[in-house]
C-alpha cells in the first residue's frame, strides 16, 4: 500500500513538473503572463496610497473632526483618481508606443505631474510618519553631577553661614579663614561641574544628531520606496502591452481570428479581374462574351460605372501609397494588396473607356 502511494505521488509530481515546463502556445502562456503581471501592478498603487494617507492624516490634524473628515475624504478621492489616471495613460501610451512607435506629448506631461504629485504625498507621508511619532532618546541622569550639585549646595549654605558672622558689621578673622578654604573649594567643585556637565552635553548633541540622522534616513526610505513603485508600476504596465502586442503580431501573422484581436484581410477572396477577362473570352465566343458591366457586377456584386470604378482605382492607389509608407508587416501586407488591387483594376477601366468611345 506504501509502495502504491508512493508511485502516485511520483506520476502527480510528474505530471505537475509536466505542465509546468511543457511548451504551450504563445496566446496561452502571454495571457497567464498578463493576468500575473496585472495583479501585481496594483501593489505599487496600494504602496502609494497608503504612504500619500499618513500626509493627509498630518495635514489635516489642525483642524475639527468635521473639517478632517470632509477634507480627508477628497484628499483620499484625489489620490485615487490618480493612482488611476496613472495607469491609464501609461497603459494607453505604451499601447500607442508600441503601435505606431510614438506617444503623445501632452499625455506624457500629464503623466509626469501625477507621478511627482504620488512621490510628494509619499515621500511626505511616509516622512512624517517616522519623524512626527518617534522620541527623541535621553540620556540617564549622572549620578556624579547629583553629588556635586548636592555637595555645592552645601557648600553654598556653609558660605552663607560664615558670611553672616560679624562683629560690629564686619566678618570676624576666623570666618574670613573658612570662607577663604570654602571659596576654594567651591571653585574646585565647579569646575569640576562644569566639565561633567559640558560632557554630558556633547554625548547628549551626538544622540540628537544620531537620532536626526536615523529619522532623516527613514524619511528618505520612504520617499525611496515611492519612487521605486511608480518606477516598477511604469515597468509592470509597459511589459504587459508588450506581451499583448507580440501575442498579436504572432496571431496576426498566422492570420487566425482570436477572440480580443480583429484580424486585417490581407489576402483578397475575390478572383483577379484580367484572369476573369481571359477565362470568359476562351470559354464563349466573342459574340457571346458578357458585357463589361456585367463582368464587374460578378466581382463587386454591384453595378460600377465608369466614374465609380476610377474612383475605385484611385481610392487603392492612395490606399498603396499611404501603407506603403510604414514598416509594419500588416502595413506592408495592406500596400502589397491594394498594389495587386490597382494592378487589376487598370485593365477593367481601359475596356471601359473603350466602350464609352
Amino acid at each position: 500500500m506504501t509502495n502504491l502511494l508512493k508511485t502516485l505521488d511520483a506520476q502527480d509530481f510528474r505530471e505537475k513538473v509536466f505542465d509546468q515546463y511543457k511548451e504551450k502556445p504563445f496566446a496561452e502562456s502571454g495571457f497567464s503572463r498578463v493576468k500575473y503581471l496585472t495583479n501585481w501592478s496594483y501593489a505599487p498603487n496600494v504602496i502609494s496610497v497608503l504612504s500619500a494617507m499618513f500626509f493627509v492624516y498630518f495635514l489635516t490634524l489642525p483642524y475639527t473632526l468635521l473639517i478632517r473628515l470632509l477634507l480627508g475624504g477628497v484628499l483620499a478621492g484625489i489620490l485615487f483618481c490618480m493612482e488611476y489616471a496613472k495607469r491609464q495613460l501609461i497603459t494607453g501610451q505604451g499601447r500607442k508606443f508600441y503601435q505606431t512607435k510614438s506617444v503623445s506629448f501632452i499625455a506624457i506631461s500629464f503623466l509626469g505631474l501625477c507621478v511627482v504629485a504620488s512621490m510628494y504625498t509619499s515621500y511626505n507621508g511616509g516622512n512624517k510618519i517616522i519623524v512626527e511619532t518617534a522620541q527623541a532618546p535621553t540620556l540617564s541622569a549622572n549620578s556624579e553631577i547629583e553629588g556635586l550639585e548636592s555637595a555645592l549646595a552645601v557648600l553654598n549654605t556653609n558660605i552663607a553661614k560664615q558670611q553672616s558672622t560679624t562683629w560690629k558689621g564686619r566678618i570676624t578673622v576666623d570666618a574670613n579663614k573658612n570662607l577663604k578654604a570654602l571659596f576654594v573649594d567651591r571653585s574646585t567643585l565647579l569646575s569640576t561641574l562644569n566639565e561633567l556637565k559640558a560632557s554630558d552635553r556633547k554625548a547628549q548633541a551626538q544622540s540628537d544628531t544620531k537620532y536626526n540622522a536615523t529619522t532623516l534616513q527613514g524619511g528618505l526610505v520612504t520617499g525611496v520606496i515611492a519612487v521605486i513603485s511608480d518606477i516598477v508600476l511604469i515597468f509592470l504596465l509597459l511589459t504587459v502591452e508588450r506581451i499583448k502586442y507580440n501575442v498579436f503580431r504572432v496571431e496576426n501573422s498566422k492570420g487566425k481570428r482570436t477572440a480580443g484581436f480583429q484580424m486585417p484581410n490581407t489576402a483578397p477572396s475575390t478572383p483577379s479581374f484580367s484572369n476573369n477577362i481571359s477565362a470568359k473570352t476562351e470559354r464563349r465566343p466573342i459574340g457571346f462574351e458578357m458585357p463589361i458591366k456585367a463582368q464587374a457586377k460578378n466581382v463587386f456584386n454591384t453595378p460600377t460605372s465608369f466614374d465609380e470604378l476610377q474612383a475605385l482605382i484611385s481610392g487603392h492607389r492612395m490606399l498603396k501609397s499611404a501603407y506603403g509608407k510604414r514598416k509594419k508587416d500588416h502595413s506592408k501586407n495592406k500596400a502589397a494588396y491594394h498594389d495587386k488591387r490597382y494592378r487589376e483594376l487598370q485593365p477593367l477601366l481601359k475596356e471601359m473607356k473603350k466602350e464609352r468611345v
